[in-house]
């Protein structure tokens, strides 16, 4: 069973919290520069075959026109490791000369600097350099002989990169900042802490637990820039924590903002060594897996399920580690969770941390707009309890428009906010766009043409659209499927684009009040009813949102709309 002192193989979070986070400790020190080529600190046998020009920064975004994976693998039969051949391969160093001889003979799939490939050739390049460099300044990081690990020194001592590399990260990353858990090389008798992965029937013949699944990895030892580091949820929120909040002397505020800064946005969403949450650029943070978080959000993903999200905007840290593998890797409902385990954390602290409002940075708009929170919430707006109360339209001394009265339903209403809509996937969870219809049809009196004494809520109207095929794969609801419920009554208008649609144009529709307007906000994650707006403000719309206790977004919030419209 997963405790909290479970030990998980971070993967592709190696590529952060080792090796990343080694990196920018060698380049704070002055011991490593990001143009720096590799070719100059590593090897000069590493230009052949057009490589001369690849710097650290290259690597770190993952353009430096590497393949995405060695070819052959390090594990296949063909490259000729010698425990390839076993029955059951052992993870040491005895293939270390050859993967390091591969490497400066390794071709290039694309011109340096032109195209990001993720690639783990880049981390497996990194970790190699930053062992040189810390070997060539081991005073300094306080490693002596006795610091390496004696079977990494023994199967190849001229060529020992690899183990300083992995007295660096252990001495002046973990244990600098206070992590136990966390390191390459779990000992035997800590095997059955770890989560198992993968039953690997093609390289290690069992299922992997205690040791890197990662097969590249496994065959380089099992100490790698890409993989093979494991950690513990407390161990790795701990390493957070002090990179952003910087609880210990680790990395200053100059090299924090340099290393978790989108780089190059016309490239990808990427900085130096992490990834970014920016929806509006290639890659988009792997498909926004750290969900409604800010775009500004450094993150990392990991093969086994692990995840990282540090959002600076909002001061919140989420660590999601999973051994979605177990028993095979053909398990891809990780992607679809990441989103939703994110969009639940943006939920759990809202509004305390995500509370946007208008004109961010204005103490005293935030203020008056919060005065006037509470007077909309005390006229029954916000109680979200799923009753049908209303405020009324232009109240005394108000000047915010309301066109009509809607209801107020909150998608987690214990009465239905674990109903399933489809799959796993309960209303609660993604249920947004659905109880933000039901608002609107119950605002009408809509009732299902079927069961005309059925009151209006998302939990009727689930019930409804899972008996009429109004789901698409993932419980995407198929607004198309909407207006047979009272096929006289309604039409689905269509979806609009911000640049199709503005604040100007919402208003004039939602004038009319047998128009229905819902806004997609929060980088697409999400789904509120929209009701009116605030002529003193114009930037803003006012909404229906019981779940995140909200009344208005920004204009700037909205990626897209939703019409209807009321026949």
């Amino acid at each position: 069973s997963m405790k909290m002192d479970t030990r998980f193989d971070m993967a592709s979070c190696t590529k952060v919290l080792a090796t990343t986070s080694a990196v920018a400790l060698l380049y704070q020190n002055g011991h490593l520069a990001l143009e720096d080529r590799v070719a100059d600190r590593l090897d000069k046998r590493f230009a052949a075959n057009g490589k001369a020009d690849i710097t650290v920064l290259n690597c770190l975004l993952h353009n430096a026109g590497y393949p995405p994976d060695p070819v052959p693998g390090y594990w296949y039969p063909s490259f000729g490791c010698p425990e390839t051949n076993k029955t059951e391969p052992a993870e040491n160093w005895s293939c270390r000369k050859q993967t390091f001889e591969a490497l400066m003979q390794q071709t290039l799939q694309n011109p340096i600097g032109a195209k990001y490939v993720y690639s783990d050739l880049s981390f497996i390049t990194l970790m190699w350099l930053a062992g040189k460099v810390a070997m060539e300044n081991a005073a300094f990081y306080g490693i002596t002989p006795d610091d390496l690990l004696p079977e990494c020194v023994a199967a190849g001592p001229e060529l020992p990169y690899q183990c300083y590399f992995e007295a660096l990260v252990r001495k002046n990353v973990m244990e600098a900042n206070g992590l136990k858990s966390t390191g390459f090389l779990p000992k035997p008798e800590v095997w059955g802490e770890c989560a198992p992965c993968e039953n690997d029937t093609t390289y290690l013949r069992r299922v992997v637990q205690g040791q890197v699944s990662d097969q590249n990895a496994y065959a380089l030892g099992g100490i790698s820039g890409h993989a093979g580091l494991f950690s513990t949820a407390p161990d790795v929120f701990k390493l957070l924590h002090t990179i952003m909040f910087r609880d210990v002397e680790f990395l200053n505020v100059s090299t924090w903002k340099t290393f978790v800064t989108e780089y190059n946005h016309t490239q990808s969403s990427r900085a130096l060594g992490w990834n970014t949450n920016d929806p509006t650029v290639f890659d988009q943070g792997w498909n926004m897996s750290c969900g409604p978080m800010s775009p500004r959000t450094y993150m990392h993903l990991g093969y086994t399920g692990t995840m990282v999200c540090s959002d600076p905007d909002a001061g919140v840290i989420s660590v999601m580690l999973t051994n979605r593998v177990y028993p095979t890797d053909q398990n891809i409902k990780i992607r679809r969770v990441r989103q939703l385990f994110s969009a639940a954390v943006v939920k759990a602290l809202s509004p305390s941390h995500y509370r946007r409002g208008v004109n961010r940075g204005d103490p005293a708009l935030e203020s008056r707009m919060r005065r006037e929170l509470r007077t909309y919430q005390e006229q029954g707006q916000q109680d979200g309890n799923g009753d049908d109360s209303s405020v009324s339209n232009n109240a005394k001394g108000d000047s915010r428009v309301f066109p009509f009265k809607y209801p107020l339903f909150k998608q987690c209403n214990s009465t239905w906010g674990n109903h399933i809509m489809e799959g796993s996937y309960t209303v609660c969870a993604v249920g947004c766009l659905m109880s933000s219809i039901s608002m609107a049809l119950r605002g009408h009196g809509v009732t299902p043409v079927s069961e005309p004494t059925v009151g209006m809520n998302p939990g009727t109207f689930n019930d409804w659209l899972r008996a009429h095929h109004g789901y698409v794969g993932g419980a995407d609801l198929n607004e198309a499927a909407v207006p047979p419920l009272r096929p006289s009554a309604i039409k689905w208008v269509g979806s609009r684009t911000p640049q199709q649609l503005n604040r100007a144009g919402a208003i004039e529709l939602i004038k009319q009040p047998h128009n229905i307007v819902i806004a997609n906000v929060m980088h697409g994650h999400h789904f509120v009813l929209v009701t009116g707006w605030d002529p003193r403000y114009d930037d803003i719309l006012l909404v229906n949102d019981p779940g995140f206790t909200r009344y208005y977004y920004n204009v700037s919030d909205i990626v897209g709309w939703r019409l209807f419209t009321m026949v």
